[in-house]
């Protein structure tokens, strides 16, 4: 859910919603990770196609949509091959990508200042694998921030529409009503806390 877009209006709302600067102050002097974040190998290791990766990336505006969103994860991607492991996410303004991407687990984590893994339980390993596909085929697709309704294509849609594809999916979406930033978007948290998920790592 990473984006310049997202971030200037939120940036807006927030201070606003926040009465004042002094929030947004402590917002953007957090610190921008150097290296990648380090993760434990039995943890990187133990990761298979299919598993969700969530992180809370390094520029401001991550930490903005963490804010709004009351998560510490920003944004999320899914594994789409295991050795070397693969993830497949749509981001914006990010280096050289913009739209939906393919990336090694060391560049996913190299924007990164914090990271989770969950399983989806709710799919079996054949559903996973057609998953991996057909998000591998929307590489290269471009990035698109607007609310529940209209045509968009943003981190947690572009898995909200293809898992809809195989099984039955509803993620809760989160509401704001703010002049400048109205409607339905769709979170990471609403991944992390969706039945039939299992935690499988978490800083």
């Amino acid at each position: 859910m990473e984006g310049c877009a997202l971030a200037k209006k939120l940036l807006v709302c927030l201070i606003f919603a926040l009465g004042g600067l002094g929030e947004l102050w402590t917002l953007t002097r957090a610190p921008v990770a150097k290296e990648p974040l380090w993760v434990p190998d039995e943890i990187l290791s133990n990761l298979r196609t299919g598993d969700l990766v969530f992180r809370l990336g390094d520029v401001t505006d991550s930490r903005i949509i963490a804010t709004a969103t009351n998560f510490k994860y920003s944004h999320v991607g899914m594994i789409v091959r295991e050795r070397p492991l693969l993830v497949v996410h749509a981001v914006t303004d990010e280096g050289e990508r913009d739209g939906v991407a393919a990336v090694s687990m060391r560049e996913f984590l190299a924007h990164a200042r914090d990271f989770g893994a969950v399983r989806m339980k709710f799919l079996n390993k054949e559903q996973k694998a057609r998953l991996a596909a057909s998000l591998l085929k929307r590489v290269g697709e471009g990035f698109t921030l607007r609310p529940r309704g209209e045509t968009n294509l943003y981190c947690t849609t572009l898995l909200e529409q293809e898992i809809s594809k195989i099984t039955e999916f509803s993620p809760q979406y989160f509401k704001l009503s703010l002049a400048v930033l109205g409607g339905e978007y769709l979170a990471p948290k609403a991944f992390w806390h969706y039945g039939g998920v299992e935690i499988l790592y978490e800083r």
